[in-house]
């Protein structure tokens, strides 16, 4: 089995630095592979550095927003690139989002520019794109109503349409190379990097503004702590739009000269076969993600020994392999503080500390809080995790920093927890946001799309869990009959498909329990949504 090659990490702390440190050392190394597209090192720096000097030739400055809307490519690595070593500000969009969420985060946003791709999988984004902003039809962009503060949209690809630009075009206007360098050296680490979104209790959109510092410091202790090189082949499904995929994965390799792959199938066999040709020596990713592959019955006749790490942990050697998950540190995060706070991911665990999600991570400091009083709690009492670091964000996007942390600075993270032996043990959420497959969801979101639809006067979301499996349930109550089979479908013109349950049941609004008080008995209705989520055999 392959071990990490002893190789320096870059360790910088602005997109520059790192850019420039990463091509010295690794020109000719891949940087990402993605299906039959690959990039090394070289290519990513000569093709974002051109592309910036584009941006900067249309008005792009330090500090602009610059939207992405690109799945997991060469050209979301040469946007964000691009976007980073001039000191804009990157804000990843999920390529999940419907026309209504892409107009509500861009104009929450403030975005100037949008650099896009023409479509992926069954996406079509110049479609979706208009349908969003329907002034964009009439052709190039001046201003539009719908999102005052946009100026240009770019796309990756060919045959853009008449109000965008195509992306990289050699005979694009753009300033000289010394200009780029003059921006470049502006950059510093305490200059905003991104805005990335995540669903908060409200349902509005949750702006999350990490610094360039924020974001590379993290990646450096990834890479650390995964002991990362050049030899390094990471495989991952974890979409750049959310940190799991960019400050989790590619930074970090960026870091270490390792690649970043992937592929757009979802299917086991199909990724096992690129796992196995590519040599993939970690399989990071979600737990489920590494299941589904061991199930698949080609799984095993395949040779992986070149895998060193990972959830894939078929694929170890016998004493590598933990007995169970909990035998093996897992690790507590957030978009708030670019990915892991905590320390000892995947590290084998004694059995009086199964179950840890790990210790705070360097650079990290934690209190244990009383949820009603304040008060900080001991050892072995559960409680509220506060937290402020190195890795924590500088705010959200459009809230006041009094809104967010406390006078001294910490950030409440409404994560429930117990602390034992310097080890932290997850114990639920404070407030009711739901983590389906990796992605955050806001039931108070998911309950507006279904108020809206005139046959529900209530509804409600929530996680429930099945066979170990948490999945997204709504319960509604009618005024008129409903069609329960239609009800994703309609849901998905206005959700992301991950944000639409995958059980349902209703009653009349008449039998709507209430308690004592007045309210409506939510509990009761869990239960009922519960156990018919039991009887429902067509449950993915």
């Amino acid at each position: 089995m392959p071990q990490p090659a002893s190789s320096a990490l870059v360790e910088a702390l602005t997109a520059p630095a790192l850019i420039a440190g990463a091509r010295a050392n690794w020109p000719d190394n891949d940087l990402v592979v993605f299906d039959r597209h690959r990039l090394t090192y070289a290519e990513a720096d000569t093709q974002s550095a051109l592309l910036a000097r584009q941006l900067l030739a249309s008005g792009v400055g330090k500090g602009c927003n610059i939207g992405l809307l690109l799945a997991n490519s060469c050209e979301f690595v040469i946007s964000w690139l691009a976007i980073n070593r001039i000191g804009a500000v990157g804000v990843p969009l999920s390529t999940f989002s419907t026309a209504a969420e892409l107009r509500q985060l861009i104009v929450h946003a403030d975005l100037h520019s949008l650099i896009f791709q023409p479509a992926y999988l069954n996406h079509n984004y110049c479609e979706r794109l208009t349908e969003a902003l329907p002034s964009l039809g009439s052709g190039e962009i001046q201003y539009l109503p719908e999102a005052p503060f946009l100026r240009r949209c770019w796309m990756h690809g060919s045959a853009a349409p008449d109000w965008a630009t195509t992306a990289l075009m050699p005979e694009a206007p753009a300033v000289s190379e010394n200009l780029l360098s003059a921006a470049e050296q502006a950059v510093t680490p305490g200059d905003a990097a991104a805005i990335i979104y995540t669903s908060g209790s409200t349902g509005e959109p949750k702006g999350i503004v990490h610094s360039q510092g924020s974001l590379l410091r993290q990646s450096v202790k990834q890479a650390r702590e995964k002991q990362l090189s050049a030899r390094d082949r990471i495989f991952s499904s974890m979409p750049f739009f959310w940190v799991g995929g960019l400050s989790y994965k590619l930074l970090p390799a960026m870091q270490s000269g390792a690649t970043v792959m992937g592929c757009a199938s979802s299917a086991p066999a199909d990724i096992l076969d690129f796992i196995e040709a590519e040599k993939i020596t970690l399989f990071l990713g979600w737990p489920h993600a590494g299941q589904a592959l061991e199930n698949d019955p080609s799984f095993p006749g395949r040779k992986l020994n070149h895998l060193r790490g990972g959830y894939l942990f078929g694929a170890l050697p016998a004493d590598q392999r933990p007995a169970s998950l909990t035998a093996v540190c897992n690790a507590l995060g957030m978009t708030e503080t670019a990915g892991p706070h905590t320390a000892g991911h995947l590290s084998m665990l004694p059995e009086s500390l199964q179950g840890s999600f790990g210790w705070a991570s360097e650079g990290m400091e934690y209190r244990i809080v009383d949820v009603d009083s304040g008060r900080d709690l001991d050892d072995g009492e559960a409680g509220e995790l506060w937290l402020r670091g190195d890795t924590l964000m500088t705010g959200l996007y459009k809230r006041e920093r009094a809104e967010v942390f406390s006078a001294d600075g910490w950030y409440a993270s409404k994560d429930l927890v117990i602390r034992r032996d310097g080890h932290l043990f997850f114990q639920g959420r404070c407030d009711d946001v739901v983590k389906i497959k990796g992605a955050n969801v806001s039931p108070k979101e998911v309950e507006d799309a279904l108020n809206a639809l005139p046959e529900i006067a209530q509804s409600i979301v929530t996680g429930v869990t099945l066979h170990g499996k948490l999945y997204l349930g709504a319960i509604v109550a009618t005024v008129s009959e409903l069609d329960l089979d239609n009800l994703p479908a309609r849901l998905r013109t206005t959700l992301s498909s991950y944000k639409v349950p995958s059980v349902f049941t209703s009653l009349p609004v008449t039998e709507l329990p209430f308690r004592s008080s007045g309210k409506i008995d939510r509990r009761a209705l869990i239960e009922r949504l519960e156990n018919a989520a039991e009887k429902n055999s067509a449950v993915p």
